[in-house]
């Protein structure tokens, strides 16, 4: 709104995704911190998203992929919000629509947070339903919202959602399960390699149990994406 209806030079747009950017280092450790990790623990998570060269591949351009990923590590930092209560579940959702509507590619994304809010803050069936309406209300919501304002100036949103959702057909269909893996050796090198071994060290842990409960959300969360990404690509 601003950029159209003042003579904005083109830098204060680039200072505002650029300012996204640098925020989701931040956010990084923000998360880590309120789902009940240590300093050290925050410490080395954002010093990874800090070195992170495919967290920042977008950066540099004007897309909403970092935007829409802030969006959602909002929504992340909800999730662990212990407390019953249905405000918390409906800011998990509210945020996720947010992320979604600035770029539904992550629609996996705000997914994965939602289901791992309510089935790792599992306390029972009427807390889980709690969770469930709550977040369900808070995702459709904006969504629906910025349907109908859309439908109210003359754009049909929805059927533009659609044939984006189309519209992605390039690429080799059948490798992704080996590509995500691949991508992240070509692009993070050494860091990929330690990503790898703390993901098979979480997994142990949780086979032992002895994993804290946050670690079972950020394994949930990580592999809901990733075998969503596959499965819609290689299976689908």
């Amino acid at each position: 709104i601003v950029e159209q209806s003042l003579p904005t030079p083109l830098w204060a747009t680039d200072f505002f995704f650029a300012g996204v950017s640098t925020w989701l280092v931040w956010m990084t450790g923000r998360v880590v911190k309120v789902s009940g990790g240590s300093d050290i623990e925050t410490l080395f998570a954002t010093l990874f998203a800090a070195s992170s060269t495919s967290l920042f591949y977008y950066s540099r351009h004007l897309l909403p992929y970092d935007l829409s990923l802030a969006f959602f590590m909002i929504a992340l930092g909800r999730a662990f919000d212990s407390k019953p209560v249905i405000r918390s579940s409906f800011a998990v959702g509210f945020w996720s629509g947010l992320g979604f509507l600035t770029y539904n590619g992550y629609w996996e994304v705000g997914a994965a947070i939602c289901s791992a809010h309510v089935l790792t803050g599992w306390h029972g069936l009427r807390n889980a339903l709690v969770r469930v309406v709550g977040a369900t209300l808070g995702l459709v919501s904006p969504i629906v919202l910025v349907f109908l304002i859309g439908r109210c100036v003359g754009a049909d949103l929805l059927r533009s959602f659609l044939q984006f959702s189309r519209g992605i057909n390039q690429g080799d269909f059948g490798t992704t399960w080996r590509f995500i893996g691949e991508y992240f050796l070509v692009t993070e090198r050494g860091n990929a390699i330690v990503y790898g071994l703390l993901v098979l060290v979480s997994f142990g842990l949780c086979l032992l149990r002895l994993a804290p409960k946050r670690m079972v959300f950020w394994l949930f969360v990580a592999c809901t994406v990733y075998f969503a990404l596959v499965a819609l690509s290689d299976i689908v």
